[in-house]
């Protein structure tokens, strides 16, 4: 094999088995076509091997795919993700696999997107019932919120070990109607996950509250036709302390 750049003078007594990357990249797995409704997510597979391991990276149209829409993600896997598609991110798709030792293209695979969604029969996400707008919490009690997307219903429950607040919001079942994404901000800001936990169905934990959880939490909802949000704060009091004097 070609030369790794990175054995230039270097002694040969010194080199190990470890040290030769001659391995071009191969693509494994091909991405293939999609027929997609507007609002859906894509997801195109793309694999390859090589040593160096190759770097993925993506082209549509034959332009290399440099966005910032926070919308579309090259995954850990190799993979594309692109949500909530429109029919601007409709065309053919191809990865590109490379490394030091050369780079290699996979077939080009064709997204179509129907634009399916009827406007007199969508609908934004919305609650049903509106959450308390302030929660009292003792500081070391744990803050458990969930935002499912379906069924509907609203339920709030405060007892001496727990504050459970349930937030739920849905689409109306029918053709075309996208589901809604969530989003959780605390103050204002997005919420990262951490000591407070988010979970792919929505839900937001926190398993024990401290003076600086106190805020305003707030949950948003959203589709290709619309948006809600609902807020709740959260006041989260210190624990009291009994001293005996003597």
């Amino acid at each position: 094999c070609a030369v790794p750049e990175t054995l230039a003078r270097r002694n040969v007594a010194d080199l190990m088995d470890s040290d030769f990357h001659c391995t071009k990249p191969e693509i494994v797995t091909e991405p293939r076509d999609i027929e997609i409704s507007y609002g859906q997510t894509a997801v195109f597979s793309c694999k390859a091997v090589g040593d160096p391991r190759p770097e993925i990276v993506w082209m549509l149209n034959a332009n290399e795919i440099h966005s910032d829409d926070t919308r579309i993600n090259v995954l850990p896997d190799g993979s594309l993700r692109i949500d909530e598609v429109t029919a601007i991110d409709a065309g053919h798709y191809e990865c590109m696999a490379k490394n030091n030792m050369g780079e290699v293209h996979s077939r080009q695979a064709q997204m179509i997107v129907n634009n399916e969604v009827i406007e007199t029969e969508a609908e934004a996400p919305k609650f049903i019932q509106t959450p308390p707008a302030e929660v009292d919490l003792l500081e070391g009690q744990p803050l458990n919120t969930y935002f499912n997307k379906s069924p509907n219903y609203f339920k709030y429950k405060h007892s001496t070990s727990t504050i459970a607040m349930l937030y739920k919001a849905s689409s109306p079942l029918c053709m075309g109607a996208p589901t809604p994404s969530i989003l959780w901000k605390f103050n204002n800001q997005n919420i990262q996950n951490g000591r407070i936990k988010l979970f792919g169905n929505g839900s937001l934990i926190l398993p024990v509250a401290s003076l600086d959880n106190g805020g305003v939490y707030s949950c948003y909802a959203g589709n290709a036709i619309g948006n809600v949000s609902v807020n709740a704060t959260v006041h989260v009091n210190g624990k009291l302390y009994n001293f005996q004097l003597r």
